[in-house]
């Protein structure tokens, strides 16, 4: 509703994303500061969530108010059946919807098991931190690079030269010795800027489902799409966390108790599944039939018939 410029588009997704990984690199470095202030640990994270949500809600609120609605739309509601009908017949929402399913999946379970990794792999849970701050300067570094390659080769392009790269990077690093730790984080900040070049391209795409479900339908219904989409992304958040726990208890986890067998475990979490969900995402990105030149030609013909119609 900000624009309907692909463009500006995807300038906007980058400058949300980049605001999102410095809000998680904040979290990431003052949490543990928060919680040592108390001499109860539960006290303290409880202090220290109740902090971060508390300025949440100030930024939601300044978001409010300083957005401005520049897409012109009908004014008239649409029912619940008409935002069914937006949502079951838009494919390219589908396969977005998967693409970023097994995305969304492969960044959890990453996750899940990264500071496992860097305490029980690498063996120095003092690194914790700056793991975390290379992580986030990947993620930035990514996101101004996807601006550059979604702008030149398109978004649909982006995804597909990208993913093969975090494959062939996670699968490389599974073979890397755990003592080689300036190999480890090279292979980590390029796969994270795999990672992170998906996830700006995701999130630029599903806005252009919004006009495709227009042209299709009729109908626009940005809060059905990005209803259905939203809920995507938190069930694969949901399966990628089980996932992670399920693997590491086949493994033989224990943390009293660390063996061989579970740091393989570790370390597959790490490399070999997050390279196979990223084949599914390129398999399943591949689906995706938007590109700019139809893009371009779906919000011009929307507005012919605005035009048509305002005329009548």
């Amino acid at each position: 509703m900000l624009t309907q410029d692909s463009n500006s588009r995807i300038g906007l997704s980058i400058y949300r994303f980049i605001a999102a990984m410095l809000g998680f690199f904040i979290v990431s470095v003052s949490a543990e500061m928060l919680v040592g202030l108390f001499s109860v640990p539960s006290e303290g994270y409880m202090y220290a969530a109740g902090t971060f949500a508390t300025f949440a809600t100030f930024l939601f609120l300044i978001c409010f108010v300083s957005t401005k609605e520049r897409v012109a739309t009908a004014e008239s509601a649409i029912s619940l059946k008409e935002m069914v009908t937006t949502v079951k017949t838009n494919g390219p929402l589908h396969a977005l919807s998967i693409y970023t399913g097994f995305i969304y999946i492969a960044f959890t379970l990453w996750m899940a098991v990264a500071v496992f990794y860097v305490m029980y792999v690498i063996g120095d849970p003092e690194f914790i931190p700056t793991f975390f701050i290379i992580q986030t300067i990947a993620n930035i570094f990514s996101l101004v690079l996807a601006n550059k390659l979604m702008l030149s080769l398109g978004k649909k392009k982006t995804a597909l030269y990208s993913l093969p790269v975090g494959v062939a990077i996670a699968i490389f690093q599974y073979f890397v010795p755990a003592d080689n730790v300036a190999l480890l984080m090279t292979c980590i900040f390029f796969f994270i800027a795999a990672l992170g070049i998906n996830m700006g391209v995701m999130w630029t795409m599903v806005a252009d489902t919004v006009e495709y479900s227009e042209w299709k339908t009729g109908l626009r219904a940005e809060g059905a799409v990005y209803g259905f989409y939203n809920f995507t992304t938190k069930i694969a958040m949901a399966i990628g966390g089980g996932l992670s726990g399920s693997i590491l208890g086949i493994y033989g986890y224990d943390p009293e108790l660390i063996t061989p067998q579970a740091l393989e475990g570790i370390v597959i979490c790490m490399t070999i599944v997050p390279a196979i969900l990223f084949i599914l995402a390129f398999i399943s990105v591949r689906f995706y039939n938007i590109d700019e030149q139809q893009y371009s030609d779906m919000v011009d013909e929307i507005e012919q018939r605005k035009l048509a119609a305002s005329n009548i």
